[in-house]
């Protein structure tokens, strides 16, 4: 049951935040190959978990596995937090410029 009330609450919450992230901060004259590669990458990541699932399981229990995915969970957060700007409400040109202040910044 919890893996089901998993399912529908990832979807519905924090599934979508890839496709609308890229969909404010790309151009649209690349936004269509940006979403692409996006959804390519998430499946990718989807498949991985999903291949080392059963193996960990049977190497270190069920316990830790999800101990383990909720620290990387966690980690996601952290970095969305301080490295993502608030996007809300801002045309495509200035949010391409909140990116291109944080790169000056680094440099």
């Amino acid at each position: 049951m919890f893996m089901f009330i998993y399912g529908v609450t990832f979807t519905c919450g924090s599934g979508t935040v890839p496709c609308v992230l890229f969909a404010e901060i790309f151009s649209p004259e690349i936004k269509s190959v940006a979403i692409i590669i996006e959804f390519e990458w998430f499946m990718v990541c989807s498949f991985i978990v999903l291949f080392i699932y059963n193996p960990l399981v049977t190497a270190v229990g069920l316990g830790p596995v999800f101990y383990f995915f909720a620290v990387a969970c966690f980690f996601s957060v952290i970095f969305c937090f301080f490295f993502l700007p608030e996007t809300k409400g801002l045309t495509v040109d200035v949010i391409q410029t909140l990116f291109e202040k944080r790169n000056i910044r680094r440099r």
